[in-house]
């Protein structure tokens, strides 16, 4: 380096080197500090995550547990009333409260698995999916589910599949209304697995609505994004003939 520096006297030389290596140093420090930050925001945002599939559990069970078991006894009690009304208008009125209490009982079952799927709680990442797809399908639109995963992945990383495939099935559906939209979830390498989501796009696809569809705006995808951070994962997309499909890869290793 004094070399380079040769048309500068020494004493400019012994002021400058000294300068540069502490700037050098300063610049190392600073990157470093960056680094731990990173590291720091990934594991609280897992800590973050984990804390709300706790509480999502909670929550589910003590709708099953307490709220569900009370609509059963809610509902014995008033056929058990119904056998000694004579009154016809009141049998009537009575006789629509328990279809009423039976048809709150099946939304709530309902409400319970999409808060925290049963399956999700037993380790089953194809069946959850599976079960997934028959809950989101409606009448405009067919979830279908091809789930060719070999290996055994985390819970964390099981959970957080999920979500986002929940999330973003709820945006495709609601804002696009494909007829048909397929979900697959297989392994593209020794370090990779990918998400794809297909379904048919009519028209012309610019930043704004790729955009749109990547879930790139708005609080539920606002949460797609943070989940992807913890799990490692890129988004990318493909659009031909119609066709879009979305896809993402996420990291197969330990988080």
């Amino acid at each position: 380096m004094k070399e380079e520096l040769g048309y500068l006297s020494d004493e400019q030389v012994i002021v400058i080197i000294p300068t540069m290596i502490i700037i050098m140093v300063v610049v190392l420090f600073f990157k470093i500090l960056l680094f731990q930050r990173r590291i720091e925001l990934t594991h609280q945002r897992k800590r973050e995550f984990l804390q709300l599939e706790k509480e999502r559990k909670r929550i589910a069970n003590d709708l099953h547990d307490y709220v569900a078991n009370k609509l059963i006894k809610i509902q014995q009690d008033l056929d058990n009333s119904f056998q000694k009304i004579q009154d016809q208008n009141l049998l009537r009125s009575i006789h629509n409260s328990i279809n009423d209490i039976g048809n709150f009982h099946d939304e709530l079952r309902y409400v319970v698995e999409y808060i925290y799927p049963r399956e999700l709680m037993k380790q089953n990442l194809k069946g959850s999916f599976e079960m997934l797809a028959s809950e989101m399908s409606n009448g405009d639109t067919k979830v279908l589910c091809d789930i060719d995963f070999p290996l055994q992945l985390t819970d964390y990383q099981n959970h957080q599949l999920f979500r986002i495939t929940q999330e973003k099935l709820s945006n495709i559906i609601r804002h696009i209304k494909p007829r048909t939209v397929a979900i697959s979830l297989y392994q593209e390498s020794d370090k990779y697995g990918v998400l794809a989501i297909s379904y048919e796009f009519v028209g012309d696809l610019n930043q704004k609505s790729a955009n749109r569809l990547l879930g790139k705006g708005g609080r539920g995808t606002y949460v797609i994004k943070e989940r992807m951070k913890v799990l490692k994962a890129t988004n990318s997309w493909i659009h031909e003939g119609g066709l879009f499909q979305e896809l993402t890869r996420f990291q197969i290793d330990k988080l």
